[in-house]
């Protein structure tokens, strides 16, 4: 594997987004989080965990202003958990690594991840920069990059997913890539995600089905 070329700080790094179609784009207009919580996709979040994402979000985004906080349905929980078991028997029995991470979105989305949790259809919507992948970050200041830049739905929000990632094992990614790395090009035993920086990693990028289990959805104007 050839070293990747030099490239600027990823969190600086902007990849581009896909527009919607103009079907998907009206429809995405009319979607608000209290008609998702009407088809059971959200529920409401109780007082401490709301307060708890409040100030992540505000840490980050001191001029945001949050609108509302919801759990997200855990429909995706037993598949996410079935991964987890597979990916520790990989390595000998140990749970492998999990990190509660960003994940920005237009409000086109969100019905989509709601119902069929982080899968490879969303693989490379907002660019490649480690990968032909579903891309989370340590930070929702850069998550943010992703939403609607003028917000969107119903209320004019921007919407972020707080998600638990299985990053397992990981290396610094490619664009390139349409899978993690060799770890062991004997066994064939592959990294189980890429990242921006390996020593201090702002960035994950991950590569199978149901890898990251979506847990909140916070709504917010920035």
């Amino acid at each position: 594997r050839s070293p990747a070329p030099q490239r600027r700080s990823a969190l600086a790094f902007t990849p581009p987004g896909r527009a919607a179609p103009p079907a998907a784009a009206a429809e995405a207009r009319q979607l608000s989080s209290g008609s998702l919580v009407a088809r059971g996709l959200l529920q409401p979040l109780e007082q401490e965990r709301r307060a708890e994402l409040e100030g992540r979000l505000l840490d980050r985004l001191p001029g945001a202003e949050l609108v509302g906080a919801f759990r997200v349905a855990g429909r995706h929980a037993a598949m996410y958990e079935a991964l987890r078991a597979s990916l520790g028997g990989q390595s000998g029995g140990a749970p492998p690594l999990e990190r509660e991470l960003w994940h920005g979105t237009p409000w086109d989305s969100v019905p989509k991840i709601l119902q069929q949790g982080f899968n490879r259809s969303f693989a490379g919507r907002h660019g490649t920069l480690l990968g032909v992948a579903t891309y989370f970050s340590t930070d929702p200041a850069y998550s943010q990059r992703f939403c609607d830049r003028s917000g969107g739905g119903e209320d004019g929000t921007k919407v972020l997913f707080f998600a638990r990632v299985l990053v397992g094992t990981f290396c610094k990614g490619c664009s390139s890539d349409v899978e993690p790395p060799l770890k062991d090009a004997e066994t064939g035993e592959r990294f189980d995600s890429t990242v921006d920086n390996e020593e201090k990693p702002g960035i994950f990028a991950v590569f199978r089905d149901f890898q990251a289990l979506p847990l909140f959805l916070v709504e917010f104007r920035a």
